[in-house]
């Protein structure tokens, strides 16, 4: 079972045509003699990197498994060079992003992603923690570790083609993301990758073509304005309805967002994940406090959580990290979620003895196995 999926964008990157190729296929454009870009069509997944040369294909994600995505790109991939793929690097866990890895990896390609990254054991990877740097094809690969769409984001840097591949931190033509590190997290990715950046250098988004750092500075400024116009009508205690109708967040949004992407279904939708990955307030619980809930959970059909405890933020990790935010000593909001919480039972001595899971008026109980130190 997996109950989690309100953490990643793929739920709502599926409402859309994501980039500018036609629909249901895969568009090539060639930067250099080795280097490529894919681009994916309605449905098939986000924007896709290649290093072709003399050592082989590395590719930085892979479209999805949603209407044949990677099998699409490998035909694109085909039409440049027959080379065996060696590596594809991961951007985060988003499905819509990388749900192809699993294709290429029986294809022989070794996964390198973040250590938070949810891939199974089964699958060859290279893991990193906070970044890692590889040489391929006479080309450096520079890759950071950031937490903002999702606990295990990744920026690419390649310095000698003045490249850099942003992921899900930046979307062109689409509202920002970063319901797992907030505007803060979102804040810090984009810094770094404006430090590394020239006025020369081309970078990458998930969706759409290739953009500057001019544009990139702008997608900046208009996020942290729209972030902020959203915390001003929350102060005054409009309803989420209310404010996806503000005439000043809508002019935000148009400089972003193409106007026939806008609808108040998916403008509240976003407010209301806005709101749950930055202005949840939390209950005061000391770190002796927190510890109470740590250990392993199984739940009826025996799938598998922990709670873990990271910089003094309790976390659930069931494949994929989701920061809790206590709302009392036994409930938590899931942060960046639509209203989805965890509520933790406790014995007469006031153990920790079970958690469950409600998501969308279902509820999934688990019970606790063990603590840390057993």
């Amino acid at each position: 079972m997996s109950v989690r999926a309100y953490l990643f964008t793929a739920i709502i990157f599926a409402f859309l045509s994501l980039n500018n190729a036609k629909a249901n296929t895969v568009t090539t454009k060639k930067l250099s003699d080795s280097l490529y870009v894919f681009y994916a069509g309605q449905g098939l997944g986000l924007n896709v990197t290649a290093s072709i040369g003399k050592d082989g294909i590395l590719l930085i994600d892979t479209m999805n498994i949603r209407k044949e995505g990677n099998k699409k790109l490998l035909a694109a991939i085909r039409k440049v060079s027959d080379k065996p793929i060696k590596y594809v690097i991961n951007t985060d866990s988003d499905s819509v992003h990388i749900g192809g890895y699993t294709y290429f990896s029986k294809l022989g390609a070794t996964i390198i992603a973040q250590q938070d990254a949810n891939i199974s054991d089964e699958i060859t990877t290279l893991k990193f923690k906070d970044s890692l740097v590889i040489n391929f094809n006479d080309q450096i690969f520079e890759i950071y570790h950031h937490v903002a769409n999702s606990f295990d984001d990744a920026i690419i840097y390649l310095p000698k083609s003045n490249l850099i591949v942003t992921g899900n931190i930046y979307a062109k033509n689409w509202f920002p993301v970063f319901f797992s590190g907030g505007i803060k997290g979102f804040n810090t990715a984009l810094e770094n990758v404006l430090a590394l950046a020239n006025n020369n250098t081309k970078i990458l988004p998930s969706t759409g073509e290739l953009s500057n750092i001019a544009s990139l500075r702008q997608y900046q400024n208009n996020s942290n304005e729209m972030i902020a116009r959203i915390h001003q009508l929350k102060l005054l205690e409009h309803q989420t309805e209310t404010i996806a109708k503000d005439k000043q967040l809508n002019e935000i949004w148009l400089r972003m967002i193409d106007s026939d992407r806008l609808n108040d279904k998916i403008k509240t939708k976003m407010v209301n994940r806005y709101i749950s990955t930055d202005f949840i307030a939390a209950f005061p619980l000391t770190s002796d406090k927190l510890a109470d809930y740590l250990g392993h959970y199984r739940y009826e059909d025996n799938a598998n959580a922990s709670i873990i405890l990271r910089n003094n933020t309790l976390l659930i990790n069931e494949g994929s990290l989701g920061e809790l935010i206590p709302q009392s000593r036994s409930l938590f909001h899931v942060r960046g979620s639509l209203g989805d919480s965890v509520q933790f039972e406790f014995n007469k001595n006031k153990e920790v003895i079970a958690l469950t899971y409600i998501s969308q008026g279902k509820k999934y109980k688990a019970l606790k196995q063990s603590t840390p130190n057993q």
